[in-house]
């Protein structure tokens, strides 16, 4: 087949020619048109970023208005703990005062309690007492725990 098929080819070359110029040109035309696809798809490919893009901007501006919240959310409960400390406090009072022996004589015995009648414990208590005699300070007394202490010929006792 190549035996007839190239002389004829060589006595007809400007055949040849024009059909790899036609050749060419498809494959310029071809070549155009792949480029053309190319770009429709950068383009979609750059939609679909700027639109991604869009969402991560909203996801960042709801975290933020979440960690706003949480800090808003923080500071309230910081507020309402330091109200709940102010009214939830130990309040200690004397419920009872007995005189339980010594009148009519110098020494007295004198019992009182201390009780807490706030919502919190009352861990470190400390009593101070004084005692007076016609507005002068006969003696002064500090104590820590439950038991007995005299102050001027008092004898007192106290229980917490």
């Amino acid at each position: 087949m190549w035996e007839t098929f190239w002389p004829w080819l060589q006595a007809h070359e400007y055949i040849a020619v024009w059909l790899e110029g036609i050749a060419l040109v498809l494959i310029l035309g071809l070549d155009w048109r792949e480029r053309q696809e190319r770009r429709r798809e950068q383009e979609v490919q750059r939609q679909e970023m700027l639109a991604q893009l869009d969402i991560a901007g909203s996801h960042a501006d709801a975290t933020k208005k979440s960690a706003d919240a949480a800090a808003v959310a923080a500071e309230a409960m910081k507020k309402s703990a330091e109200i709940a400390t102010a009214l939830n406090r130990p309040f200690i009072g004397v419920p009872s005062i007995k005189l339980e022996g010594g009148r009519g004589t110098r020494l007295w015995h004198i019992s009182f309690a201390l009780k807490n009648y706030g919502t919190l414990p009352a861990l470190d208590v400390k009593l101070s007492a004084d005692f007076f005699t016609d507005n002068i300070l006969r003696a002064h007394e500090r104590a820590r725990h439950s038991g007995y202490f005299s102050i001027g010929g008092v004898l007192l006792s106290y229980s917490v």
